[in-house]
């Protein structure tokens, strides 16, 4: 969503647009660019190729690479040392090592304040972008919040530890009162779920959907 808009609002303005998917690893400019906008995956590599006279700027959409590893492995540990579990990659959400702050002018960033302050190090001028929506929902005006009181969602992708959801499944393990469903590729992760097997799958107050939810089913 980000990405489309970013490439409507150029052409908007009078620009010729080119997109080039991040996956594509063999594009080479053949011409100079007056700005340049690249995620943060191998921005480095465009630096010096659309021309020095070019605009480049970085789309950051998660908290710097440094910051967000070494808080995922700090709760990848945490988990370890309560639960004798080691959760691969995919529980930790783990960042390639990227450059694209440092070779960037200037900046936008999902997120808020704290996610900035990752960033500000590099003393670059940095402004922040609303989060997209692809779904809109009118408000529930006759929602009855005393029946629903008790009942909580956990809604979410890959990267349990890294989110989370162990701290969530250890809290509503000890509130036998309070109702928790959890919809998210838990079964992806099997090191996490040898962990809280029990949690997820014989709590009678978790209840875990296994598969895919699209944002916009009834569920």
């Amino acid at each position: 969503m980000e990405c489309w808009q970013i490439a409507n609002t150029f052409l908007n303005l009078g620009y010729n647009v080119d997109v080039i998917d991040r996956l594509n690893h063999n594009f080479t400019p053949l011409k100079k660019y007056d700005i340049f906008v690249g995620h943060r995956h191998r921005f480095e590599r465009f630096f010096r190729v659309p021309g020095e006279d070019c605009l480049k700027i970085a789309h950051l959409d998660v908290a710097h690479w440094l910051f967000n590893n070494c808080a995922t492995s700090k709760r990848a540990l945490d988990m370890q040392q309560r639960r004798g579990v080691t959760v691969s990659q995919s529980s930790q959400r783990i960042i390639e090592h990227n450059m694209a702050i440092e070779y960037a002018e200037y900046a936008t960033v999902l997120g808020n304040e704290f996610t900035i302050n990752t960033y500000k190090y590099a003393k670059k001028p940095i402004y922040r972008v609303p989060i997209s929506t692809c779904d809109m929902y009118p408000w529930p005006e006759k929602k009855d919040f005393d029946i629903c009181r008790k009942n909580y969602l956990w809604f979410g992708s890959e990267g349990m530890v890294h989110k989370g959801l162990d701290l969530v499944l250890d809290a509503f393990k000890d509130m036998p009162e309070y109702n928790l469903t959890i919809c998210g590729p838990v079964e992806k992760e099997i090191f996490f779920v040898k962990a809280y097997e029990k949690e997820l799958y014989q709590s009678k107050n978790i209840n875990t959907i296994v598969g895919s939810i699209p944002v916009a089913s009834s569920l």
